[in-house]
């Protein structure tokens, strides 16, 4: 998931550089700075997501790990027989 962080920062760059390489034409200045603005809130907007899934991500291998250490205090079987 961070490769898609990763891919939105180039592309905002990207952007960015193309807006500053270009000529003033008015309007399209404007509407650059929009776009470039809309791309740096969702980017904001996919690093807080990315920040959730990977706390829900290290929750769930922790409660992987404690699942596997009673298995192996029960014997590895499923608990009680």
């Amino acid at each position: 998931m961070k490769s898609s962080t990763l891919f939105a920062l180039i592309v905002t760059g990207g952007l960015a550089f193309v807006a500053l390489a270009q000529p003033d034409s008015g309007g399209e200045s404007a509407k650059t700075s929009a776009l470039i603005a809309e791309l740096k809130r969702q980017n904001e907007q996919m690093t807080a997501q990315q920040a959730v899934m990977d706390e829900k991500i290290d929750r769930i291998a922790e409660l992987v790990r404690q699942a596997r250490i009673f298995a192996a205090r029960s014997g590895g079987r499923g608990g009680a027989q």
